[in-house]
């Protein structure tokens, strides 16, 4: 999967002037948001692998751009978008503001570790994920937003229609402690501005952070709080994984393990597009892996048949029997280290063969890595 440039503008009230950067966007970061929303009961798309190839455009392969306007119909195009829009919101997120940890709001409350819960207070939208921003030591509601018909205008220099509605959905939920007190959540919203072949405007990703009041948890208390949101995530892909075993506090793995080595190669970024200034060299914020990547997992294969957790004898056979044939099929991966709760943060490795990212989710090409069992 390479990489596609796009404009990526944030929005903090903290900072005095926010920026618009043009650079390139792994498409292996919106491929994991994908995979890891699928293994968590979201929507059950395992053919988006195939749908990323066939709707991004072959016209431009520089730039962010789909093919056409993604369907047909009104409402299929609606559904597209929106559902594009939530895995790339997913990915700017993780990549850009380095948030871990995504767990799906549920439509009235939904309870967390700690005896945290998320409350909805008021009638409508809610937003779609809380997750944990180790920056901050400090919860995160997250709104995603996809658009296909927004003004780009308004994405690079104003607030477009989607942002405001987005904002509006954090004051219709509250966070809080086992003692009832309201949480203080750093809140963003991430709109995504479409380009397509018809429509052929720069895409425009907006990262906007209102403000939100409440009691800041202690610097004494945060791991623990870490801790149990990444207890809560592990919890939600268990029974996706095929190990209901890991939902209990011992946490037992239990079947076959992969050990997966892949190799750097660069993951096709693009050098130069053109700008204002043609000599201008830009670079993706991460930086490609110049090393290997060797990881112990919990495993699923995805593909246009669905997912299939890798436990039993058999299930290592059809994977090692896919890794045969030119089916597009990916493998998802819950790092064993992950589970262990003082697991240290380490920088993304990313590569063309796939992205091993810090909170312990990985996605890789299953036919370009080695596996051992």
């Amino acid at each position: 999967m390479p990489y596609r440039w796009t404009n990526i503008r944030t929005v903090e009230p903290s900072v005095p002037h926010d920026n618009i950067v043009h650079q390139p966007f792994s498409l292996w970061w919106a491929a994991l948001a994908a995979s890891d929303e699928t293994m968590q009961g979201g929507p059950l798309v395992p053919a988006w692998l195939r749908l990323f190839s066939t709707h991004l455009s072959t016209a431009d392969q520089i730039r962010l751009r789909w093919g056409g306007d993604l369907a047909q119909s009104a409402e299929l195009r609606r559904a597209y978008s929106a559902l594009y829009g939530r895995y790339f919101s997913r990915a700017l997120l993780a990549s850009r503001l380095g948030l871990t940890d995504f767990v799906s709001l549920r439509t009235n409350k939904t309870r967390l570790p700690n005896g945290i819960v998320v409350e909805r207070t008021l009638k409508g939208d809610i937003p779609d994920w809380i997750a944990w921003n180790p920056a901050e030591g400090a919860y995160s509601l997250c709104e995603a937003k996809g658009s296909l018909t927004g003004r780009q205008a308004d994405f690079m220099t104003g607030q477009p229609a989607c942002i405001r509605d987005g904002k509006r959905q954090f004051g219709r939920v509250q966070v809080l402690d086992r003692s009832g007190r309201a949480l203080a959540t750093r809140n963003w919203v991430a709109a995504n501005l479409w380009s397509t072949d018809g429509r052929p405007r720069e895409s425009v990703s907006l990262l906007w952070d209102p403000p939100a009041d409440g009691t800041v948890i202690s610097e004494g208390d945060r791991q623990q709080h870490a801790d149990g949101m990444r207890r809560r995530r592990i919890a939600n892909i268990a029974l996706r994984l095929g190990r209901p075993a890991l939902l209990g506090s011992a946490r037992r793995l239990g079947g076959a393990l992969l050990r997966v080595t892949a190799k750097p190669d660069g993951d096709g970024m693009p050098t130069k597009v053109s700008t204002a200034n043609e000599d201008e060299l830009l670079r993706p914020i991460e930086r490609p892996a110049g090393e290997l990547h060797e990881g112990t997992y919990a495993a699923a294969m995805i593909s246009a048949f669905g997912i299939r957790s890798v436990v039993t004898s058999e299930d290592v056979a059809a994977l090692m029997l896919a890794r045969k044939s030119g089916e597009p099929a990916m493998l998802f991966g819950l790092s064993v280290d992950s589970l262990r709760a003082d697991q240290a943060i380490r920088r993304t490795w990313l590569s063309g063969q796939g992205i091993a990212a810090p909170d312990g989710l990985s996605l890789f090409d299953l036919h370009r890595v080695e596996i051992d069992v």
